[in-house]
Parts: structure tokens; C-alpha cells; sequence
């Protein structure tokens, strides 16, 4: 993941990237882009659309839990 070029930290299996693109979908919170994900190798990804993410939310509260944690974390890099 990369913040302004710079890289900031390196994903691994079983990480996530987009979360808060996902929960601004439709919210009106526009929120701009906060990184650029470049993969340095092949890889494969699941992409859940919005409607299937919400529904795993809501079965699992922990989930939305580490997803939230992942946007204070994520946006708090951003303030200075």
C-alpha cells in the first residue's frame, strides 16, 4: 500500500484493502482515495460486492469490528 508514492505497509494473505471506498459506497461521505495499492507479484483477490460485505457485517460482528479498526487506523495516517 502506498500513501503519496511512498510505500506505507505491505498487505498479506488475509489482509484487506477498499474498506472505506466500501462503507462511503452510497453514504455521501466522499471520502477521496487515502492509498494506491500496487502488487509486487501475482496474486488473486476476492472482491465482495457491497450487498454481500453488509450481510457478513451484520452475521459477523467481528468483522465489521476489524474493518472499522482498519479505517480510524488508516485515516489517522493520513492527518499529520
Amino acid at each position: 500500500m502506498q500513501v503519496d508514492d511512498a510505500p506505507v505497509v505491505d498487505l498479506r494473505p488475509g489482509d484487506f484493502f477498499g474498506e472505506l471506498a466500501a462503507l462511503d459506497w452510497g453514504a455521501g461521505f466522499g471520502y477521496s482515495r487515502t492509498a494506491t495499492i500496487v502488487a509486487r507479484t501475482p496474486l488473486r483477490l476476492l472482491v465482495m460486492p457491497g450487498e454481500h460485505l453488509n450481510s457478513q457485517i451484520r452475521e459477523r460482528p467481528e468483522l465489521g469490528a476489524a474493518i472499522r479498526r482498519a479505517v480510524h487506523e488508516r485515516l489517522a495516517r493520513r492527518t499529520p
